[in-house]
């Protein structure tokens, strides 16, 4: 079964795999240009990548690039993918091992209800733990289908499904695009 999935993979031209330079790049640029973030604050990224989940209603594909770019999701959905800390977000940012994410998530719970960092010291900083999609671009890499997700733990956090263009300056959310789905805890 996973030979077919990395079969299926290899397949599309759009490669969802977060070794590519692009998928770095592009979350780079995200976060390098982000107005949300304070000064002092250590992006916190969970080093397992998250799936894109295509939710009934928020993925609306009307070109052949777009139907492309969804079904290069949909075989990628199970792929699991570490990421590694290649990302450049012009701050500082600390890559969060999938064993202790859960106690990321639950400090950055006690720091935001103001309770003491006790073992805690390494996210005081931090004020989400952010979950990033292995994106999935067009075939000249043009374009990504990316989920990201923040959590601040118990039912705070947000995240959404978005599509992202690249351009000159770097790469640049597309506000009406086939998918813009946004959750809210």
């Amino acid at each position: 079964m996973a030979k077919m999935i990395w079969l299926a993979l290899l397949c599309f031209r759009p490669a969802p795999f977060a070794d590519t330079e692009d998928s770095y790049a592009l979350y780079s640029s995200i976060y390098r240009d982000s107005q949300g973030l304070e000064a002092d604050e250590i992006i916190g990224i969970a080093a397992k990548a998250l799936p894109i989940r295509l939710y009934e209603g928020c993925v609306k594909p009307v070109t052949a690039e777009e139907r492309e770019m969804v079904e290069a999701a949909r075989a990628a959905k199970d792929v699991q993918t570490e990421w590694e800390a290649r990302f450049d977000l012009g701050r500082p940012y600390r890559l969060i091992p999938s064993t202790e994410t859960d106690k990321a998530i639950d400090c950055v719970q006690d720091m935001r209800m103001k309770k003491g960092p006790s073992g805690c010291e390494a996210y005081v900083k931090m004020r989400y733990v952010r979950f990033f999609s292995v994106p999935v671009f067009n075939r000249d890499h043009s374009r990504a289908l990316i989920a990201i997700s923040r959590s601040c733990g118990g039912l705070c956090g947000n995240g959404g499904l978005r599509v992202y263009r690249k351009t000159r300056a770097g790469w640049e959310r597309e506000p009406d695009s086939f998918a813009t789905c946004a959750w809210e805890a």
